[in-house]
């Protein structure tokens, strides 16, 4: 029993880890629209002209977006910046859902197995 238990983590932990995207930690190369320094990732001021950096270019390509745009006009590149808070929990609910379904779906073969019935 502790044995398909055990499996059924398994194939859980790797469907979850299928679910979920892996997060990039490269840093993105900015230039200041100003002057064209080159800033860090999490400079929010040029060092050179003290210019504030908008987030209204695209991190890709730098080219000009609008309010509303979710892909970049000039390449194509998604402006959005990944999950937000609302979508990690509906997709831990439905994560923990399909472990729970997964073990009792097992249990049950397990019971059948045993010939104690089950579902």
């Amino acid at each position: 029993m502790k044995k398909i238990v055990t499996i059924a983590i398994l194939v859980a932990i790797t469907v979850i880890m299928s679910i979920f995207p892996v997060m990039s930690t490269a840093t993105v190369d900015r230039i200041c629209p100003k002057c064209g320094t080159e800033l860090d990732a999490d400079q929010v001021y040029c060092t050179n002209c003290g210019e504030k950096w908008t987030e209204k270019v695209c991190k890709n390509c730098g080219a000009e977006l609008g309010e509303e745009d979710n892909y970049c006009p000039q390449c194509g590149a998604s402006t959005l910046e990944g999950m937000t808070i609302f979508n990690y929990v509906i997709a831990t609910l439905i994560c923990i859902l399909g472990i729970a379904g997964i073990t009792v779906g097992i249990y049950c073969i397990y019971l059948k197995m045993k010939g104690k019935g089950g579902y």
